[in-house]
């Protein structure tokens, strides 16, 4: 472990320090579903330690991987007219507007669009935009997922972005939203969350089709479908021991981001698929993240940060020879690292006796990075047995290659004495509240931490007859945590979903339970919780049923129903309960992406499936 001399950093660390802070008991009769909220003030936590996170490796990465990471000179959307006024919802229209339209039959245009019989040809050769706005009213069913459809031709596509633009009217935000850009002839689009991009006083959905640089294409029609999402599964990774603890998110440009281990390797992979063309294995680019670690990678979580649209990793590598104790935290990203290029910069830090189970997440409107890991600590016997150990990475404004400083806190359990015996802070899953930029973690199933005010921490709700899995998931739109975990305390295993109110930490808002067991099925031994844009949870999880594992989906439909979707259409027969890891990603348009591995004799294979394609 190294430790910092420069007295400027640490005054900035006592700062982070008290940005952090500490201090719970949790009471010993918390196995009701009532919160918890006792605290120990900061002065208890005496293990504030100053690290330095090292870079060991540069990897650089592909074009192509770049791309899928950042628009390249995304459009200007201001420059088209402001969002189209609507008649209030409860009037009767003027005439019915069809689900589906030519392309000549267009709400707006420019002046660039011109009409060929019943198309519209956007021609944008001669500078400028050229763009088309499309419109469908009387969405009756608007609140179910819905299917656009563009159908183009005469595509005419150069330069650093070829093809052309399509984007919704987003009345909740109250601009043009870029969706994506394409080249296909079909365009396809699963609108999960239709109502967000309606007018909340009308039925009426607007679309537009740009292009710009020289590029020129024709669209022949445009529709919109109301649409029931089947699942489709995609392989993406067959090698060797592949796709052990994945995770998955969605890049800031609409594409889909898995990271995974490679277990025969020990090498941690990044591999990208392009939006439009998820289901073609030529789409997506594979990128090593760390070509020749110390140490095998395992327990990978990923957070894309808005700011750059690149990715944060962390993971563990276990078997470190430069750690005495055996294994290390990693933490990579992607930067343009000086002299380098843009790399996949690869940093580690820390020196634990078994470290597991890492999550990741950004402290909101910051450059800090928080990183969880449990420390197994079956040999460090200085150490408590199970600990959790947490890190806040502090990235600077301008990245330049060199070390990071981190504040690390651990020793959770000196500070939380009347845990259950055997306590152990598993599956730790990091998140930050919103509202006030405050951790918290759910560990170890039914336990929920949280830094209540910078100073304290509590822990706001806990369940002994918890499993060892859970997590958290905040929601933006309704201000809520919500939080997924199984109970265990019968023959059959039931999953159970609780919310928490964001801006008063430890009041408790609905408990709603997850009733889907059979009898036969143990369900959530690995469980992912998201959030919809509309504050809609979604929940995916695995199920056993004695014979073989299946991964599945739920959402909250009403107050207190939940619609169950099997998502592995043939199930994981011989394969025991455990062995199968889930993470789950909503996009802004309520696309549902599921990552998982599927154990394959002595190997693995990587999955992702997808909602609605």
């Amino acid at each position: 472990m190294h430790r910092l001399i420069s007295m400027a950093l640490i005054l900035a660390a006592l700062l982070l320090a008290n940005a952090c802070g500490s201090g719970s008991v949790l009471p010993a009769d918390a196995a009701d579903e009532q919160p918890a909220e006792t605290s120990v003030q900061e002065s208890a936590y005496q293990d504030d330690v100053l690290e330095v996170a090292h870079l060991v490796s540069a990897v650089p990465i592909s074009p192509e991987l770049m791309e899928l990471y950042q628009w390249q000179d995304p459009p200007d959307v201001t420059k088209l007219p402001d969002l189209p006024a609507v008649t209030p919802f409860g009037r009767l229209p003027q005439e019915t507007i069809p689900h589906e339209r030519d392309g000549s039959d267009y709400y707006n245009k420019s002046d660039n669009a011109t009409v060929s019989g019943t198309s519209l040809v956007l021609d944008s050769s001669a500078g400028g935009y050229a763009w088309a706005i499309y419109e469908i009213d009387d969405f009756s069913e608007y609140g179910l997922p819905a299917m656009l459809h563009l159908h183009t031709s005469g595509g005419v596509f150069a330069g650093e972005n070829p093809g052309y633009w399509v984007g919704l009217a987003d009345y909740g935000e109250g601009y043009w939203k870029l969706l994506t850009r394409s080249e296909a002839g079909i365009y396809h689009r699963t609108i999960y969350n239709a109502a967000d991009f309606l007018s909340a006083a009308s039925r009426v959905f607007y679309a537009f089709v740009l292009v710009t640089d020289g590029q020129v294409v024709t669209v022949d029609s445009f529709a919109l479908d109301e649409e029931d999402p089947e699942w489709i599964e995609v392989l993406i990774d067959e090698n060797t021991n592949v796709g052990w603890t994945p995770a998955i998110a969605f890049t800031t440009t609409g594409n889909l981001s898995v990271v995974y281990a490679n277990h025969a390797t020990g090498k941690p992979i990044n591999k990208v698929g392009y939006r439009d063309n998820l289901l073609d294995e030529n789409y997506w680019v594979k990128s090593v993240i760390n070509t020749d670690p110390d140490g095998f990678a395992k327990w990978l979580d990923l957070e894309i940060d808005p700011d750059t649209g690149y990715p944060r990793v962390s993971m563990v590598y276990e078997g470190a020879a430069g750690a005495t104790w055996g294994s290390t935290v990693g933490f990579s990203l992607i930067a343009d690292i000086p002299g380098i290029g843009v790399s996949w910069g690869n940093y580690v830090v820390g020196n634990i006796d078994g470290a597991t189970m890492s999550s990741i997440d950004r402290v909101p409107n910051t450059g800090y990075y928080g990183v969880t890991v449990m420390a197994t600590n079956s040999l460090n016997t200085e150490q408590a047995a199970g600990d959790l150990q947490y890190r806040l990475f502090e990235m600077p404004a301008e990245f330049t290659g060199g070390d990071i400083p981190v504040v690390l806190k651990r020793n959770f359990l000196d500070i939380l004495p009347t845990l259950p015996a055997g306590f152990m802070f598993k599956h730790p899953h990091l998140r930050y509240r919103p509202t006030d930029s405050l951790p918290t973690v759910c560990v170890n199933g039914g336990f929920l931490i949280t830094n209540t005010d910078g100073d304290n921490w509590a822990n706001i709700y806990a369940r002994t007859d918890s499993g060892e899995f859970g997590s958290i998931d905040y929601s933006p739109a309704t201000d809520l945590i919500g939080q997924v975990y199984s109970i265990t305390d019968t023959e059959d295993t039931t999953l159970r979903f609780v919310e928490y109110d964001d801006v008063n930490p430890g009041v408790l808002n609905t408990v709603d339970s997850l009733a889907l067991s059979t009898g036969t099925e143990r369900l959530g031994s690995a469980s992912q919780v998201a959030y919809m844009s509309d504050g809609t949870p979604g929940i995916a999880y695995t199920a056993f049923d004695g014979t073989g594992t299946s991964v599945k989906y739920a959402y909250l439909v009403s107050a207190d129903k939940w619609q169950v979707q099997t998502v592995t259409q043939v199930p994981m027969s011989g394969v025991a309960d455990g062995l199968v890891s889930v993470d789950l990603a909503i996009d802004d348009t309520g696309l549902v992406a599921i990552c998982y591995n599927r154990p394959n004799g002595t190997d693995c294979d990587l999955y992702v499936a997808l909602s609605g394609l």
